[in-house]
Parts: C-alpha cells; sequence; structure tokens
C-alpha cells in the first residue's frame, strides 16, 4: 500500500510536469492532482526533493536489478539506457532554479551507495579518508556528466559515455561492485 500511495504521489507529479515548471508546482498542487491531503504526502516524503530522489533511488534500483553480475561498459550502458527512458522527466526536475536540491539528494544516494557496497566488500572495515574523497570526487564527476549528457550538451553516445565512466571508476570500486549483487536493502537508511 505505501509503495501505491508513493507511486501515485509521483505519477501526479509527473502529470503537472506536462504543463508546469517544477518550480511551480508545490506540495499542495500535487496532493490535489492526487487526491490526498499533505499530510498523506508528508507521511512519505519531506518535500518535493525528495520525492524526484525517491523517483531516482526506484529507477537505479529498477535498474540494478536487471545488473550483470559483473561491473563493466555493458551494465554501466544497460543502467544508463534505463535512466535514458526516463529522460523527459529528468530533463524537467533538473531545470529547476533550485537544482542544486536535486543535484544533492542524488549525490548523497550515490556516495552512500558507493561507500556501503565498499564498506560490504571490505568486510565492514571504517573507510579511509582517501577511499571517501575519490567516492565523493567520481560520484560529483559521473553525475555532471550523466547531466550534461542527459540535456544534449555533450556529443556522446550512452556507448562512449559507459566506456568512460568505467575506465574513470576507480579500482577499489570496481572491486566492491564486481563482488555486490545489488538488492533492496542497498537503499534501507539512505536518505
Amino acid at each position: 500500500m505505501k509503495d501505491a500511495t508513493m507511486n501515485k504521489i509521483l505519477n501526479a507529479l509527473e502529470k503537472l510536469l506536462q504543463h508546469h515548471n517544477i518550480n511551480n508546482i508545490s506540495v499542495l498542487s500535487i496532493c490535489k492532482e492526487c487526491g490526498i491531503v499533505p499530510q498523506t504526502f508528508y507521511n512519505h516524503f519531506h518535500d518535493k526533493y525528495d520525492l524526484i530522489a525517491w523517483s531516482f533511488k526506484k529507477d537505479v534500483l529498477m535498474s540494478l536489478k536487471n545488473f550483470p553480475k559483473d561491473y563493466s561498459v555493458q551494465s554501466i550502458k544497460a543502467l544508463l539506457d534505463s535512466l535514458k527512458s526516463r529522460k523527459s522527466f529528468y530533463k524537467k526536475v533538473y531545470i529547476d532554479d533550485d537544482q542544486h536540491y536535486v543535484d544533492n539528494y542524488t549525490h548523497r544516494l550515490n556516495v552512500q551507495l558507493a561507500e556501503r557496497i565498499v564498506r560490504l566488500y571490505s568486510w565492514n572495515h571504517k573507510m579511509n579518508i582517501n577511499e571517501q574523497l575519490i567516492i565523493q570526487y567520481h560520484m560529483y564527476g559521473i553525475m555532471r556528466v550523466f547531466k550534461l549528457w542527459l540535456f544534449g550538451c555533450m556529443d556522446i553516445t550512452t556507448d562512449q559515455l559507459a566506456k568512460f565512466q568505467y575506465k574513470e571508476t576507480p579500482k577499489f570500486l570496481i572491486d566492491a561492485l564486481n563482488e555486490h549483487v545489488f538488492n533492496n536493502s542497498d537503499f534501507d537508511d539512505i536518505f
């Protein structure tokens, strides 16, 4: 029931985005669109950015369920192709003047997920500051390039982007990703 309500709220946002800029969409307008009271919205999300982040997490998780067992150019391409299928939605939410909110949510998701996977692969050892900085730097760069690709600011194919991303992924992260099998619990407690 919880997922059904959350999907209903997301569908309302997507419908509103067909005619309105994200700046002009309020939580109240989302609630009116899907026929719920604001308290129901706030039982699931802090704000519209949290809703967008949940959508991103959901899309990534759905992609990762079909993720090949190895971290490779092919698996990155599969993930990019999946996210590309929602290109229209992401373009609409990333045009917000307050897009740093969306950036913060998606960056934090990627960093926390990568750190969790590295810790699991390394038998829960405490990550050193160098590993933490490398993950932060890598994830920030990947998300920035993803946005440029999404908006067509780079003349690059999905294959080229997947090859670049694989080549630039730190070895310790590749090793951890190759050992990891993704599941719903990967996203537990991530914002």
